[in-house]
């Protein structure tokens, strides 16, 4: 009866290890690989980062303005107006300026150039004479001036000469008009810096005019300070998203601005990634051109003030980043110095300003996750397998002492 009441006992010490042994192994396995599971599901994105090539140039009426010197002198200053002959007539988007004061002109037929008269007078990237003619083609600045088309010319073309005189000092072409001749005297510096002229538009009455003089003066100051167009584009931060569609992934707002403001009229973009595209900030898709060029129509064209995201399908998206660069071409208006001659170039070249662009880049970045989920499984399954063995370990070291004492 107690060898049978031993071996009860020894049963029942290896059946409640066994048992606990692999409760607790089981238990192990199943937690690890729930949180293996609950692991994998939170991989996802790592968040981070033309022109006329020719024109026909007509005169408007004589602008006369005279202004008293000392002595009872009266000094004059004569020019007419300059417009291109077509349609359009003879307005303030059809005007023309003369740069060089120093030589004749006349109504002839002028020709697109660039070439320099001379290592001296190399305008074309000339800012301070692009800024005086933007605003000789701008309605709403030449208002500013003056109500009056004839008196804002005046001073448009009265600053443009006075510019290029202080600026190219030693270009003869450049120089402004002076001939004293008794109390008849021309002096072009003296009438355009006075406060207090007298102006005669063609055949019309002589009107006195104050401050224009101020007004030509503050207008070459203002040119001297010109500056280049200028195109900002950034991303608003580094932050990448997937669509609700879960088809594609999106970067943060790519914002873009232009300076000067008030002449920057739209923009188009180019993407290095062909699988790359854009849509506005409505999510609608927007043309945009290859690194090397392509064909887009006029939608591809963006206002400006409106911004756009960058998107990429996602199946293009993997652990390595994908880096986008983003070039933003900007048009701005009256911002491309036009300049034109005659046959005979002993004439004053004429010039203008046109639409021009400029160019503005930034990149965003797309990138997932390392995808290590199998890895982690892997990992926690070995764990379990550990776990069960230590179970059985434990069996083992329960079992042995009893057989001992049998």
């Amino acid at each position: 009866m107690e060898e049978n009441k031993r071996k009860g006992q020894k049963k029942s010490v290896l059946n409640g290890s066994v048992v606990l042994s692999f409760a607790v192994a089981i238990f192990a396995v199943f937690s690890l690989a729930m949180a293996g599971i609950s692991m994998n599901q939170n991989t996802g994105v790592s968040y981070a980062a033309v022109v006329d090539p020719s024109i026909n140039v007509v005169f408007g009426d004589q602008i006369l303005a005279r202004a008293q010197g000392e002595g009872g002198v009266s000094y004059s200053y004569t020019f007419h107006p300059y417009y291109k002959s077509d349609s359009a007539g003879k307005t303030i988007d059809n005007q023309l300026f003369c740069i060089e004061r120093g030589l004749d002109v006349s109504q002839e037929t002028y020709t697109r150039t660039s070439e320099p008269r001379s290592a001296l007078t190399n305008l074309n990237d000339d800012y301070g004479l692009l800024y005086l003619l933007a605003i000789g083609q701008s309605s709403t600045q030449r208002k500013a001036i003056s109500d009056n088309d004839a008196i804002s010319t005046y001073v448009v073309q009265s600053a443009i000469w006075k510019y290029l005189a202080e600026k190219y000092t030693g270009a003869n072409e450049f120089k402004l008009r002076k001939v004293i001749d008794g109390f008849n005297a021309i002096d072009d510096k003296f009438v355009m810096e006075s406060d207090s002229v007298v102006i005669r538009i063609g055949t019309g009455s002589d009107v006195a005019y104050t401050g224009l003089g101020t007004k030509v003066k503050d207008l070459v100051n203002r040119a001297k300070n010109a500056t280049v167009p200028r195109i900002s584009v950034a991303a608003v931060s580094d932050e990448v998203s997937k669509t609700e569609d879960g088809n594609y992934y999106q970067s943060s707002l790519i914002s873009v601005s232009g300076s000067p403001s008030d002449t920057f009229d739209s923009y188009s973009v180019a993407l290095s990634d062909g699988n790359a595209f854009i849509v506005n900030e409505n999510g609608e898709k927007i043309c945009s051109y290859g690194w090397e060029g392509g064909s887009c129509d006029d939608t591809a064209k963006i206002p400006a003030g409106k911004n756009f995201y960058v998107r990429i399908p996602a199946d293009k998206v993997t652990s390595e980043v994908k880096q986008v660069s983003i070039r933003v071409t900007g048009t701005f208006n009256n911002s491309d110095l036009l300049y034109y001659k005659t046959g005979d170039d002993s004439l004053q070249r004429m010039a203008t300003a046109g639409p021009g662009n400029y160019i503005g880049q930034t990149s965003v970045e797309f990138v997932t996750s390392p995808d290590t989920g199998m890895n982690t499984a892997q990992t926690i399954y070995f764990i379990g397998l550990i776990v069960l063995l230590c179970g059985v370990g434990i069996v083992y070291a329960n079992a042995k002492p009893v057989q001992v004492k049998q």
